[in-house]
């Protein structure tokens, strides 16, 4: 089908790429990798992956990286790849989705789920159904640092899937999509009741203009004051929490120097946060995790006081849920994350420092590229079947006199892979060997 027609084109190859048996291939390479044959597979289309311990959910059009050529491009570029994906949907898509699938997998071989923050006494809440700011804050810590650790062990110990990492580590960055990015962005805080329609005063008042209030008016004003104290406190926190991210996870691009608000805890935090992302076991991870939390208190704001959302981290960080516990799947299960030691990291060195000479692994590449032709071929072959229909007539038969006015209209019907159960119950009780 042609570009021509771009919305069309892309629902297509992408209902294509979805359909069950390119699921179940991709779910047999999860169990293979995070050796298990207990995880599950599925796609959504969310801009989101990840995973509760068994189920894996993957959004093969995450951030419509697989309809944006320029993105690619870029990607390409940035990674002195050759023109290999560019302008080849299904290529991407594969690309995108093979990276999302080994993340989450390597986040079921490596990373404890749930994290340690939900067993640890310093965060326990009487009221199960509500989740403190303290934990939501400790958990996005311990996001960032685990996706930079899983990321150093896919450069450290694996052959062959650093392609995949790399590419869905830049891609995001070049998208055109943009969803609600920040936490700020994504997060309102809202005034208390009492506040709607409070008019707060166009500039900052004198004690004597303060003292022609009445007193609900003061108090209104007092409330409002305090209102906005935590606001600004909120998204203080949130811009230092997006500032790190970035530094652990995207030292391949530049990013500015911290604003002044924030500063100060950057410094005092940046080491622990490389320390920590090195740390073999996911319990000395989670000390890190913990000595940065204590540093950056001053900067939470009171239970009472607000609630905050439970990912406070850029949207182009996958597998928020896999972190938080706060949605876990039913089914899920608890994992404890294997020990390994990592020598050297994605884009940067162990020490932070940026890689002079990163190697993208060419050849590899071209090895996918091609083993992605053939799932695309059998997916062709699938998704491409329209059945068809035989008329036989009497008279082309034996005894044609006596069958002269049959006719037979024989039905080889589309396949329907949501009655694969259905087909393969029929084929177990009918087939004869």
């Amino acid at each position: 089908m042609s570009k021509d027609n771009d919305k069309k084109y892309y629902k297509q190859i992408l209902d294509q790429f979805q359909c069950e048996k390119n699921r179940e291939i991709e779910e047999a390479f999860a169990r293979t990798f995070s050796e298990t044959d207990e995880a599950k597979l599925f796609f959504i289309n969310e801009d989101s992956a990840y995973t509760d311990g068994k189920n894996i959910i993957v959004d093969p059009s995450f951030y419509d990286i697989y309809r944006d050529e320029e993105c690619v491009k870029k990607t390409q570029d940035f990674l002195s790849w050759p023109e290999v994906l560019y302008c080849d949907t299904w290529n991407v898509l594969k690309m995108v989705t093979r990276g999302l699938t080994l993340h989450e997998c390597l986040h079921l071989l490596y990373t404890d789920i749930p994290g340690r923050q939900w067993s640890d006494g310093d965060f326990k809440n009487s009221d199960r159904e509500k989740f403190s700011n303290g934990l939501k804050v400790i958990s996005n810590i311990s996001n960032i640092i685990e996706d930079a650790y899983i990321e150093a062990v896919g450069a450290s110990v694996y052959d062959n899937i650093a392609v995949y990492l790399m590419f869905n580590r830049v891609a995001p960055h070049f998208a055109k999509k943009k969803v609600k990015g920040t936490a700020q962005e994504k997060f309102e805080v809202h005034p208390p009741e009492e506040l709607k329609d409070f008019e707060p005063p166009k500039k900052e008042l004198s004690m004597e203009e303060k003292s022609q209030f009445s007193e609900e008016e003061r108090k209104l004003l007092e409330k409002y004051l305090h209102f906005m104290e935590v606001q600004q406190k909120t998204e203080i926190l949130i811009s230092y929490l997006n500032y790190m991210a970035s530094f652990l996870l995207f030292s391949m691009f530049e990013i500015e120097e911290p604003c002044e608000e924030i500063s100060e805890y950057v410094e005092k935090t940046k080491q622990l946060f490389l320390d920590g992302s090195i740390q073999e076991s996911p319990d000395a991870r989670y000390e890190y995790c913990k000595k940065i939390y204590e540093i950056i208190k001053p900067l939470i704001p009171d239970d009472e006081e607000i609630k905050l959302p439970d990912n406070l981290l850029p949207d182009n960080i996958a597998g928020q849920e896999s972190h938080g516990g706060f949605q876990i799947s039913i089914g899920g299960k608890s994992r404890k994350g294997k020990t390994q030691k990592v020598t050297t990291r994605l884009f940067a060195n162990l020490d932070g420092t940026k890689k002079q000479n990163i190697d993208t692994d060419i050849p590899t590449l071209i090895a996918a590229i091609k083993e992605f032709e053939k799932d695309e071929r059998i997916s062709d072959l699938i998704t491409g079947y329209k059945g068809f229909s035989v008329k036989i007539s009497g008279n082309s038969v034996e005894a044609s006199a006596v069958h002269k006015n049959i006719k037979i209209n024989e039905n080889h019907p589309k396949i329907n892979l949501n009655l694969k159960k259905a087909y393969q119950n029929i084929f177990n009780q009918y087939h004869l060997n």
